[in-house]
């Protein structure tokens, strides 16, 4: 007996089209599942790579100046321990590392060198001469400036003092107006020069504690050496009202009687003149 075909119906259908589409699903989320666990897998030891202290520096090889390297043009500067190379015709400074023979030949060969190549070591011996001359004037000249920028900063700390005026004046007014009277009358140029020179209220102060330390050595080393002096104290205020207690010194000096304050001195108690002398 022959079965007959059933027509399916549309809910039939759409059931297991629905079925067909979950069993898929399940089939694709056992998969994620499986590649899941065996991502989570524990992995095999893996041998360690070993550090290094990128840190630190690592030592190199120091080369040493030797006197034959003159003959190249070179002489050396810096630490002796680890010198660096000065070439006498163009000054340019190599570092330690080109302190070679080949290195430095090198060097003499570039194009700016080449009229200079295979000079004799007499060559190189005038170039020093004159290498060391010109460092010496630089020195001796810097040197010169140097004193004289202090010298005048000591002189205008010195006008401040006694003047009892606030130290900024120093470089609040006078700078400013020394910078004025100079570019008038000399130039700019000139004026620029007194930039150098430092009248900050720190340094005043300072000048003017080395001024005092040094008037106050300078006064004892001289009532040392002299035989006969005296001794004055007066008692004096200020224009605040303080006592003040003076010391007046006279010595005999170059067959001249000199007298000069040797120390004031603020009282801020009652003394009698018994416990002051």
């Amino acid at each position: 007996m022959k079965e007959k075909n059933v027509p399916l119906k549309k809910t039939d259908v759409v059931s297991s089209n629905a079925e067909i589409a979950e069993s898929k699903d399940t089939a694709i989320l056992e998969c994620a599942m499986q590649s899941t666990s065996i991502s989570i897998q524990p992995q095999p030891h893996l041998p360690t790579i070993p550090s290094y202290n990128f840190g630190q520096v690592v030592s190199t090889k120091r080369c040493k100046y030797d006197t034959s390297y003159l003959s190249f043009g070179f002489i050396s500067t810096g630490n002796e321990e680890a010198p660096d190379a000065v070439c006498l015709l163009c000054n340019k400074i190599l570092a330690n590392r080109s302190l070679a023979p080949t290195k430095l030949l090198r060097q003499l060969k570039k194009k700016n060198h080449l009229t200079d190549k295979g000079k004799y070591i007499s060559f190189f011996k005038r170039k020093l001469e004159s290498h060391n001359k010109s460092r010496s004037f630089m020195g001796e000249k810097f040197k010169t400036d140097h004193q004289k920028i202090t010298e005048a900063s000591y002189k205008v700390s010195h006008r401040i003092a006694p003047a009892g005026e606030a130290h900024v004046i120093g470089e609040s007014i006078i700078k400013p107006c020394v910078q004025d009277i100079i570019s008038c009358v000399l130039g700019e140029s000139y004026s620029k020069q007194v930039e150098s020179v430092s009248l900050s209220n720190n340094t005043v102060k300072r000048r003017i504690n080395n001024i005092t330390d040094d008037i106050e050595l300078e006064l004892i080393s001289r009532l040392q050496a002299c035989n006969v002096n005296e001794l004055q104290l007066d008692e004096s205020t200020d224009v605040a009202g303080l006592a003040i207690l003076l010391v007046f010194v006279r010595r005999v000096g170059n067959m001249e009687k000199l007298k000069e304050n040797l120390a004031p001195k603020m009282l801020f108690v009652m003394e009698t003149s018994k416990i002051l002398y």
